[in-house]
């Protein structure tokens, strides 16, 4: 009776750990490579006796050795995901006919599913329910932080390292297409003037106004930002020379009706040449134009 038991258990769980592993591998379950890696220690820890016939299932204290375990440091100190602060109300523990349900979903047999059976279930739902919640959190911030470092912290434009990765695109694009683009620069000219002479904040205002009027002449959907030194950068895929002229022309205008000495200058976008490469081109463009 005991080891029948125990058969009912070690496929209830092992229907859940092999069905969790084939939605991982189709895809359809947004689970991070840690949460993978805890499946698969978790189903060691389950299973800890293998052999050709049958598998004999842990003691359910195992199951609670493995949580317990897994709420400890890392080896280096670190903090685990369940120590990492969080921004959200973690999910409450599924009830019982919850479980129950899901189990019956997952093709256990209503007459196999066993108080013991239950309990084994109950705490494999609720620590897949923990860490989906706390990937959800780790993701989040990891978006935070991804905007963070792509975003210039005076204009909250694109910053260079974000326009490089544009600027890499369309290289990659020209090398497909054959098509023209354009680097197209605005160099605010004495910026650094006015930071020596009036002060930080005066001449990070003039950014900001200068990024403000950017918004709003530039299409949305065409990459622009801030390279730094005074030089607005704007990513134009497939454009002609005279557009680039255009749009560059309206900028200075609207700069100049704001009180903003700049220029415009440019570089083309051409096949196997590096980000770095187009910018420098671009500044030594608006250097000739002095």
């Amino acid at each position: 009776m005991v080891i029948k038991e125990r058969r009912i258990e070690r496929k209830s769980v092992l229907a859940l750990v092999v069905l969790t592993e084939k939605r991982v591998t189709a895809k359809m379950l947004p689970l991070h490579l840690d949460v993978v890696c805890d499946l698969g220690r978790m189903s060691d820890r389950l299973f800890p006796h293998k052999t050709k016939g049958d598998q004999i299932m842990a003691d359910i204290s195992q199951i609670k050795e493995y949580s317990r375990q897994a709420n400890q440091r890392r080896p280096d100190g670190g903090p685990t995901y369940r120590q990492l602060r969080t921004h959200r109300l973690k999910p409450d523990p599924r009830s019982p006919d919850q479980v129950k349900d899901a189990t019956i979903v997952l093709g256990v047999p209503k007459d196999e599913f066993t108080p013991r059976v239950h309990e084994a279930m109950t705490l494999v739902f609720n620590e897949m329910d923990s860490l989906r919640w706390e990937l959800e959190v780790c993701t989040a911030q990891r978006d935070r932080l991804d905007i963070a470092l792509d975003q210039h912290v005076s204009t909250e434009l694109a910053n260079r390292r974000a326009l490089y990765r544009h600027l890499t695109r369309a290289v990659e694009h020209v090398e497909n297409t054959g098509e023209q683009s354009f680097l197209l620069l605005v160099k605010l000219f004495g910026w650094e003037a006015i930071w020596r002479k009036a002060g930080f904040e005066t001449a990070e205002g003039v950014l900001q106004k200068a990024a403000n009027i950017l918004e709003t002449q530039v299409p949305s959907s065409t990459p622009y930002g801030y390279l730094d030194g005074g030089s607005f950068g704007i990513v134009l895929n497939i454009a002609s020379s005279k557009e680039v002229e255009s749009l560059g022309s309206d900028l200075v205008d609207q700069m100049n009706i704001a009180e903003i000495t700049c220029n415009w200058a440019s570089a083309p976008i051409e096949a196997g040449t590096s980000a770095t490469a187009i910018h420098a081109a671009a500044e030594e463009d608006a250097r000739r134009r002095l």
